[in-house]
């Protein structure tokens, strides 16, 4: 006959399914008999129905971006005091958005006499 300790251990196993016949039957036939592992067998029962009901709270990230935003801004900002000029290293980018796009070229689709 398996331990108590056996039992308890076991409960999560036979609640998932994970068991050969043979042990879920050895694990039924204790709890059968010993009143302290059913009780404990069926509050992990209980639990478990508990978290299953619950909705999961769909995951906000945008405090969290929020802060590392900041953070990012704060370890990049010049001191106090400090005039940062642009020395042009990185060049400049300029789009000129006045006029239409040029139409792209099209493919020449006439028969090529070879």
């Amino acid at each position: 006959m398996a331990s108590c300790r056996d039992i308890v251990d076991s409960l999560s196993a036979l609640a998932d399914g994970e068991m050969t016949l043979t042990t879920r039957l050895r694990v039924r036939a204790h709890l059968a008999m010993c009143a302290n592992c059913r009780t404990y067998s069926e509050q992990l029962a209980t639990v478990d129905a508990l978290l299953h009901s619950l909705e999961p709270e769909p995951a906000s990230f945008a405090p969290v971006l929020g802060l590392l935003m900041d953070e990012i801004r704060l370890s990049h900002a010049p001191p106090e005091g400090d005039v940062v000029e642009d020395d042009g290293a990185w060049g400049t980018l300029s789009v000129d958005v006045s006029e239409e796009p040029a139409p792209a070229p099209q493919p020449d689709l006439s028969p090529r006499a070879d």
